[in-house]
Order: C-alpha cells, then sequence, then structure tokens
C-alpha cells in the first residue's frame, strides 16, 4: 500500500491535470496504484482498521470499487484529485503506521 501511494504520487509529480488526460500510459498506472492501494485495505484486519480511525479506509476501498467496476466511466479530476491531494495525507498516515511501535520487531 505505501508502495503504490508513492509510486501513484509519482505519476503524478511534475505534471498537471491535461498532461494525465493525453497519457493513457499515465491513466493506466494511476488507475491500477490506486486500485491496488484500495485492495490492500480491503484485505487489513477490521481490528487493525478500527485502531487508525484516522484513514478513510472506506472511501479507500470505494474508490478501488468504483475504478474496478466502472473503469470506462472514469473522470480523470477525481483521480487527479486523489493522487493530488487524498494520496499524500495518506502516505503520511502509512509512513506514520509503520514507524510505530507495533512495526518494530
Amino acid at each position: 500500500m505505501l508502495d503504490a501511494a508513492q509510486l501513484a504520487i509519482c505519476f503524478v509529480q511534475n505534471t498537471d491535470p491535461e498532461t494525465v488526460k493525453n497519457s493513457q500510459i499515465l491513466q493506466n498506472g494511476l488507475a491500477k496504484t490506486i486500485q491496488d492501494i484500495g485492495e490492500a485495505a480491503n484485505n487489513l484486519t477490521p481490528g487493525f482498521r478500527s485502531e487508525h480511525p484516522e484513514v478513510p479506509w472506506r472511501d479507500i476501498t470505494d474508490m478501488r470499487n468504483f475504478l474496478v467496476h466502472v473503469y470506462f466511466e472514469i473522470d480523470l479530476n477525481v483521480m487527479w484529485k486523489t493522487a493530488t491531494e487524498d494520496l499524500p495525507p495518506l502516505l503520511e498516515w502509512l509512513q506514520a503506521i509503520f514507524r510505530s511501535d507495533a512495526f518494530k520487531s
């Protein structure tokens, strides 16, 4: 999940919505990484998710489901917003969670 979030952010770094709109490769890469984030979130235990209520787990899995099931109707502006506005705080949350004592051996 962490790697996918970092990759999605890299896809849109130093670019703009128009560039993404004109690049099928960027669109596919962005959609795939956002789907991967949602799939990983969906596979977390309910206990883990409840221990981290600051993360919008339901929104993350809902976005994955939308991308998977309604792919040809995707609004690229929504993917852009997800990558530029929603994923940076998610990345910070994930990094903090993985740095926490629960993940130290």
